[in-house]
């Protein structure tokens, strides 16, 4: 038994934990015999907690839930591949502020410019991922509060973009959920910037 208290890091990560088996219980245990779902892993390793996606859905519903679920605070989220589950999953790392701000040398310049337009106008997107002609900023609860968001981020992306010689094509709201409705009931939404 350890003499020595746990470090906030490690009650920060346990409480993450606890999230996400709170979330699996809710949003895909339920539906885990219609669907042919395999049990969700969750877990604690190498400063991260994850949890191991082994069933018959693309892991990026995993995802989409998990960042929904962690839209309140700085986070970093990965592809988890754990050698207990014969699948992927997810991770969540706590991080900080200047963490999430932090622009590497050689970070995608369709994801530094969201991230310094976010940094400019103070809005917190819990996660931006680029694509091939895209880059998304996920998720939002309600179609106007995305609306919100990119009224505010629209003039400053473009600025930034335009510094790193990125044309946009066109910036879009998309509503998500309906195609997987045994889920969850809610919608969510997200900012998807088109590229030429």
């Amino acid at each position: 038994m350890s003499t020595t208290a746990d470090s906030p890091s490690d009650a920060r990560l346990r409480h993450i934990k606890t999230r996400l088996e709170d979330m699996v219980a809710r949003m895909w245990t339920p539906h885990r015999e219609e669907q042919e779902l395999e049990p969700l892993e969750v877990g604690i390793s190498d400063d991260r907690a994850y949890v191991g996606y082994v069933g018959k859905l693309d892991c990026r519903l995993l995802q989409d839930d998990v960042i929904r679920t962690f839209d309140d605070g700085y986070y970093q989220f990965n592809w988890w591949h754990t050698g207990e589950a014969d699948g992927d999953g997810i991770s969540v790392k706590p991080i900080t502020a200047e963490e999430y701000y932090d622009v590497p040398r050689g970070m995608d310049a369709r994801k530094a410019g969201v991230i310094e337009a976010c940094e400019e106008t103070g809005v917190h997107v819990p996660h931006i991922q680029t694509k091939m002609k895209s880059t998304w900023l996920q998720h939002f609860e309600s179609r106007e509060e995305a609306e919100r968001n990119l009224s505010v981020l629209r003039e400053p992306i473009e600025k930034q973009y335009e510094k790193y010689n990125t044309d946009i094509k066109k910036f879009e709201i998309r509503e998500f959920g309906g195609h997987r409705d045994y889920l969850q009931d809610e919608s969510w939404y997200s900012i998807i910037i088109h590229l030429n």
